[in-house]
């Protein structure tokens, strides 16, 4: 039987829901008090123009109540059913209305005729092999002059050995950048034993940003998270940070479509 990138990874953000990963743990209320701190921290963008928002990849009870606590029309798109729930217990408790649609970001037909202001994107373009039918689905439900805000993890990281792990005075490239083909990034057994939670794909910056263009986007920002922490403990994130920032972030706007 044929397993591919959907199968694994649902099964491995279903574990990784139950574990309590960093992505799967819901803002208490008091920092839906400071939402857009958190959705824009370079204040980028132009919130008047904002009112019908799809949060792509973002389940875990996230961005998608932050979001709606600002009084956006939210939509929340994921591949894991035990992330979306997550959305689902963080609305209710904070009294917001949200809409949860299971699906691949790979294929967001699912959305078809629909159009929005924002398409907000977490770090999730490493769980999929091929970006462009990503990239094409955003622009299609997208308004003309809608706005793109994608963050990627630097896929340096996913090259590392172990992550990033600090040996013998500095960090080893182990992985190289082979399209499509994935890692299995793996986390401590239950009993002991390593086990797979997810796929990750190595992207190319040029896929990362130059199909972007491709597709029909005007880049307008682009920006790393500030996270460069030389003097922190070796083989920390904040000092694998000073080597190599952990996040890009693109701010797009969709250009106007070309008709024959």
């Amino acid at each position: 039987m044929t397993v591919d990138y959907r199968t694994v990874n649902r099964a491995g953000w279903r574990r990784l829901a139950r574990l309590g990963s960093d992505s799967s743990r819901p803002h208490p209320a008091e920092e839906l008090a400071n939402a857009r701190a958190w959705l824009d921290p370079h204040d980028w963008l132009p919130w008047e123009e904002i009112g019908d928002v799809l949060c792509l990849g973002a389940g875990g009870g996230q961005q998608g109540p932050l979001f709606a606590s600002l009084g956006c029309r939210t939509t929340v798109v994921d591949l894991s059913p035990d992330q979306l729930d997550l959305d689902r217990q963080a609305a209710a408790a904070a009294g917001l209305e949200l809409e949860c649609v299971e699906g691949d970001m790979a294929d967001l037909s699912l959305l078809e005729g629909r159009r929005f202001d924002l398409v907000h994107q977490a770090i999730c373009s490493c769980y999929v092999p091929d970006l462009t039918p990503v990239h094409r689905g955003v622009r299609s439900l997208l308004r003309e002059g809608g706005w793109y805000d994608v963050e990627h993890w630097n896929p340096l990281h996913a090259q590392l050995r172990g992550y990033g792990v600090w040996q013998d005075g500095g960090f080893e490239l182990e992985h190289p950048r082979v399209p499509g083909v994935p890692l299995p990034w793996f986390l401590p057994g239950e009993e002991g034993e390593d086990e797979a939670a997810c796929w990750h794909y190595v992207h190319h910056l040029a896929d990362l940003v130059g199909d972007v263009c491709r597709a029909g986007f005007r880049v307008v920002r682009v920006a790393e998270r500030p996270e460069l922490r030389p003097h922190d403990p070796p083989g920390s994130p904040g000092h694998l940070s000073a080597f190599a920032p952990s996040f890009l972030r693109l701010l797009c706007r969709a250009e106007p479509e070309v008709t024959s």
